[in-house]
């Protein structure tokens, strides 16, 4: 019966709430006695409607310290029975002291079929009654057997804790030493909020040699809370014993107790621990970044030490605190990274982007940028174009005619998309050289930036070049406004998916295949989301034409794709994903989305991506969704992928923002 105790308080111990100040004692005057009148005619005039006026009349009954108060209060709790308005009602009686509502809070307590926040309510409202309710309900609580249901024993448990005072930690701190691991952690949960009581400090202490991990990193925690002395002596050992790989729920209890300080000798651990993709990890370390970022012997050691770390979720975790430090603690760094862009290679590129929020609000950092036009690298290059294109600077338009013939299509997708925003009379000839040479979405591309220079659509390159030999002593740049109001078109017949056309010619369909893919869509409810994407993505797959390459990847907990790399869309090929998408089924992982792109990312010859999924993404490498659409953002400085995204079930602001980030299309569907 304990087992069922406790482990229905862990399902419970979210409710725990603060301690409610009591209100001060009412003067015995005469203005007194009329306050309680006024209070108890204004509660009689909004007892039987609902709102905020009920609401506030019970607040101010709550103040009252009068046996007509309490009459009021106990027939309103005898109305409202398991109404949810009754936890409203047992904390008004909980304000003051109120011996003849005792035995009606002990009612409500115990009453088979009382809803669990009735009964803690319940159970907090006896505790306020002082050191009897306490060592009542601590009586309740240390039951054994079946004395004392399950449900009773875990609300008391709770009213306990809620009161906070040092009598009811006293009473509750042994029981974290009996029972079972997962019995003995509920209590100790419980216990967090306890601060400075010598009995809940023992136990924590002997709990943190216990053999379990879990137990021991969660008495760690607290006793770091508390600034115990034995909190930093202990750290090595406790450490030694977790080994290389503590669970996710270890991990989260050390990085929120080092988030209250950081110490030297622990510097390191901390990186490691931080590292894990796990998305509780990542949820607490983004609750005490800011901290850490504010000490500035942890930042200078990040700046001196783990940024020249070779593990990629180390430095990650590291560009992540140091973008919230103050400007002068990384200001060395960022002297550092703007010295290494003289002569930029990949690496000194990824560490400015990883530090572009940082460095972006420097004046000269555009200046540095354009040290990227000259590099060697095509990605370098490409790179320093998109930064410029961000940033509005738009006096490279020469360097992004010189690009234009560039090998890497990367470069030349970002040259058309800089001369598009940035027009000059110059770069017409240049565009119309490069029509009938680019293929897909590039050829869109190009079409456009010519169309914003000239106001008109031509389709091949000889009818261009009569165009321009027509025009070219006289025409003028059409106006921005009317250039802007144009849409994007293409010759010949246009394949969609969800609506978005599809004009690339090197392309990747990321399909979500999680549980709630499984949620019943259309007005008969006869097919479910899956089964809706499956025949979007087989009527996508039917029309291809032969020389289009692609691939497709199903994606929950791990990512599963039909090919290693693009595929031509031969009749097998074709044949062979559609056999695959009639059996496709949802998996039981979550919805990993910075997987599937990562993915989909690494294929060198992809260009746009199609990405679908109805819900946010809880596993994978990152799960914070500004992380996660900064990450992608990073990665395409330099991949220039287009991303368009498909939501389903829910109006996505992660899939607006990667689409609105890489220049693609984002649609919702319900």
């Amino acid at each position: 019966m304990r087992s069922r105790f406790h482990s229905f308080l862990c399902a419970l111990i979210a409710f725990a709430a603060p301690v409610c100040a009591q209100a001060p004692a009412q003067d015995a005057s005469a203005s007194a006695v009329d306050a309680v009148e006024a209070a108890l005619q204004r509660w009689q005039m909004a007892s039987g409607t609902r709102g905020a006026e009920r609401r506030a009349a019970l607040d101010q009954l709550a103040k009252f310290d009068d046996a007509r108060v309490t009459a009021a209060l106990l027939a309103e709790l005898e109305r409202a029975g398991n109404d949810t308005f009754a936890v409203q009602v047992l904390d008004a009686i909980g304000q003051r002291p109120r011996p003849d509502a005792v035995p009606a809070l002990q009612a409500a307590l115990q009453r088979a079929g009382s809803p669990p926040p009735v009964q803690k309510a319940a159970a907090t409202a006896i505790a306020r009654q002082g050191n009897r309710g306490i060592d009542w309900l601590l009586e309740l609580v240390r039951a054994d057997g079946d004395a004392v249901r399950i449900d009773v024993r875990v609300a008391s448990a709770l009213g306990l804790a809620a009161v906070g005072d040092d009598r009811a930690w006293r009473g509750l701190a042994p029981l974290a030493l009996r029972g079972s691991t997962p019995e003995r952690q509920a209590v100790l949960r419980l216990l967090a909020p306890a601060h400075d009581v010598g009995a809940v400090t023992q136990v924590r202490l002997r709990l943190l040699l216990d053999g379990d991990p879990v137990l021991a990193a969660t008495a760690w925690h607290q006793l770091a809370v508390e600034h115990h002395p034995r909190a930093r002596t202990a750290f090595e050992d406790l450490v030694e014993r977790l080994g290389s790989s503590p669970a996710p729920e270890v991990l989260v209890e050390l990085i929120e107790g080092l988030g209250l300080g950081v110490w030297n000798d622990a510097y390191a651990p901390f990186l490691r621990f931080a590292a894990s993709e796990r998305p509780a990890v990542q949820a607490v370390l983004r609750r005490v970044a800011g901290g850490l970022a504010a000490d500035a012997s942890f930042a200078r050691w990040l700046l001196a030490e783990a940024i020249d770390n070779r593990v990629a979720a180390e430095r990650r975790v590291a560009f992540m605190i140091l973008g919230k430090a103050p400007a002068e603690t990384v200001q060395p760094l960022l002297d550092k990274v703007r010295q290494g862009l003289q002569h930029p290679t990949p690496d000194t590129l990824e560490l400015a982007l990883a530090l572009g929020d940082l460095l972006a609000k420097d004046a000269h950092w555009p200046d540095d940028v354009k040290h990227l036009l000259a590099s060697g690298d095509p990605a370098v290059r490409t790179a320093g174009f998109a930064l410029l294109f961000d940033l509005g600077v738009g006096d490279a338009i020469e360097q992004a005619q010189h690009n234009l013939n560039a090998k890497e299509w990367e470069l030349r997708s970002v040259a058309y998309r800089y001369l598009l925003r940035w027009r000059a009379l110059a770069s017409i000839p240049l565009l119309i050289a490069r029509v009938d040479k680019e293929q897909g979405r590039l050829s869109v591309e190009l079409n456009d930036a010519l169309f914003a220079h000239c106001g008109v659509r031509c389709w091949t390159r000889a009818e261009w070049e009569a165009w321009w030999k027509k025009h070219r002593d006289t025409h003028a740049l059409p106006a921005a406004a009317t250039v802007a109001q144009q849409q994007s078109r293409t010759d010949g017949p246009t394949v969609a998916y969800y609506g978005i056309r599809l004009v690339s010619k090197r392309t990747i369909f990321l399909i979500d295949c999680s549980g709630s893919m499984l949620a019943k869509i259309g007005t008969d409810k006869k097919h479910t989301r899956l089964d809706e994407a499956k025949r979007q993505l087989r009527n996508v797959v039917e029309q291809l034409p032969e020389d289009q390459l692609f691939n497709v990847m199903s994606y929950e907990g791990t990512v599963t794709p039909v090919w290693d790399a693009l595929h031509k869309a031969t009749p097998a090929d074709k044949a062979h994903v559609l056999d695959l998408l009639a059996k496709a089924a949802v998996g039981r992982g979550g919805t990993n989305i910075h997987d599937a792109l990562e993915l989909a990312f690494r294929d060198p010859d992809v260009d746009t991506i199609y990405l679908l999924s109805d819900g946010e993404p809880t596993v994978g490498k990152i799960v914070d969704v500004t992380e996660l659409a900064a990450a992608v953002r990073r990665w395409n400085y330099t991949r220039q992928i287009v991303v368009h995204t498909i939501s389903l079930g829910t109006d996505s602001k992660l899939l607006q923002q990667l689409a609105q980030d890489s220049g693609g299309q984002y649609v919702m569907q319900r």
